[in-house]
């Protein structure tokens, strides 16, 4: 899988973090700046100072539509799709 979004050094960029705590699962929006990029991940400093490895795959530029709203804006998709399904149609 090739990266099409070319990145670079001083980039904003955010990703969604996912966590898990028994059977619920929390997504989260994080940002940051791209400190070094590479071939396939980026160093990204985030708000408190730490820095991370991302993989370009889970990365997205500042403006851009992030993994947490396409998640959401697909549930809401599924959701009017499921509720036109059992709606009747009135003649």
């Amino acid at each position: 899988m090739s990266n099409t979004t070319q990145f670079q050094d001083g980039d904003r960029v955010s990703w969604m973090h996912t966590t898990r705590n028994g059977s619920s699962f929390r997504f989260k929006t994080k940002d940051g700046v791209i400190i070094t990029a590479d071939k396939f991940s980026a160093v990204v400093k985030v708000r408190n100072g730490r820095v991370q490895r991302i993989a370009y795959s889970e990365l997205t530029k500042a403006g851009e539509t992030t993994a947490v709203t396409k998640l959401f804006m697909g549930l809401a998709g599924a959701a009017e799709k499921t509720i036109a399904e059992r709606t009747p149609e009135v003649a």
